[in-house]
């Protein structure tokens, strides 16, 4: 009797990602290569005239915005009690966090938790969960915050300017009441140009 042998289990190369290549739309209504390195990748590509291609298309954010939201993390780092032993970055995703500020919800089951912990004792919970960003489902699953990366490949110009308004707002409504957002935000561009 002949043992049979397993098929052997393939193994998948790792996806990559699909590499992005920069174009320019022109009056003709044409997407163009952006420059001579986007125009080389292009032709590397060996497509045929007529041929169809997929592409993402996303604009690209202003890299001096770019950098004013991480100024207006610094400018809390200097001047908010609260945020003087944090880097300019952890303000932001804490900031993200507390305002709910472009974050994704995750529902999850606390291993254990809800065996020991009367549902009665978790409902009162729920005030002192949301000072930490998290809720409670009816069903027990702990509801937690993941602030969405603000890097450009994340993040296209209007949702990244939308974050940064709100990230102001939040900062005037909760840290710095005796500001407004847009001070902030021109004091931060002021620092953006230092």
């Amino acid at each position: 009797m002949s043992a049979l042998r397993k098929p052997q289990e393939s193994i998948k190369p790792k996806r990559r990602k699909p590499e992005k290549i920069f174009m320019r739309w022109t009056a003709g209504l044409y997407l163009v290569p952006a420059d001579a390195t986007a125009a080389r990748q292009l032709s590397e590509k060996k497509f045929k005239i007529g041929q169809i291609v997929g592409v993402i298309v996303r604009k690209l954010r202003n890299p001096k915005f770019n950098r004013l939201v991480h100024k207006i993390g610094q400018l809390c780092v200097k001047n908010i009690d609260d945020f003087r032993h944090m880097d300019a970055h952890s303000v932001l995703k804490r900031i993200q966090l507390e305002g709910n500020i472009h974050c994704d919800e995750v529902a999850v089951k606390p291993a254990g938790v809800r065996v020991l912990i009367p549902k009665s004792v978790l409902e009162s919970l729920r005030p002192v969960l949301a000072l930490f960003g998290l809720g409670l489902t009816d069903t027990g699953l702990l509801i937690v915050r993941i602030p969405r990366s603000l890097s450009y490949e994340s993040m296209d110009e209007a949702e990244y300017q939308d974050a940064a308004k709100r990230i102001c707002r939040y900062i005037s409504e909760v840290y710095w009441p005796s500001l407004e957002p847009w001070q902030i935000e021109e004091m931060a561009s002021v620092m953006v140009d230092e």
